[in-house]
């Protein structure tokens, strides 16, 4: 019995840690993550937000030095972006029409990257301004 009670004390810690989900930063996510932001003006200031598919989101800002992690979002509503975003074909969509204060998207999968960059002032198609505010909404 106490052989029983040695094993289990050494064996239930095991599996405790081995659960635990692995955390990343946007440098060292191996799967599909969303960027996006804006900035620009006098100051030439951005905001860069990082929302990987595991649901973890950065936030980092042109001052700063390193990704300080926000809020966990759904998963769920992560994958349904990602969806919206190959079921309307915008990987086709080219835009690169930044102006005095910009606005970016860019999914990346893998060592491919897809960025939509546009000025305030300028048309772009309504999907993609629909896609960046959901994005806002959800780190808010």
């Amino acid at each position: 019995m106490k052989r029983l009670l040695a094993l289990l004390s050494l064996i239930i810690p095991v599996i405790i840690f081995s659960c635990k989900s692995t955390k990343y930063t946007p440098d060292d996510f191996p799967e599909r993550q969303i960027m996006f932001g804006s900035g620009g003006g006098v100051a030439g200031l951005y905001n860069y937000y990082y929302v990987l598919e595991n649901g973890q989101a950065f936030k980092k800002s042109t001052t700063d030095t390193a990704f300080v992690a926000m809020k966990n979002v759904s998963k769920k509503e992560i994958r349904q972006i990602f969806n919206t975003y190959d079921q309307l074909g915008l990987k086709d969509y080219q835009i690169d029409n930044p102006g005095n204060m910009s606005y970016y998207l860019t999914f990346k999968q893998d060592e491919k990257e897809h960025q939509l960059t546009w000025g305030g002032g300028k048309d772009v198609d309504p999907r993609i301004k629909t896609i960046f505010a959901n994005l806002n909404a959800l780190l808010k």
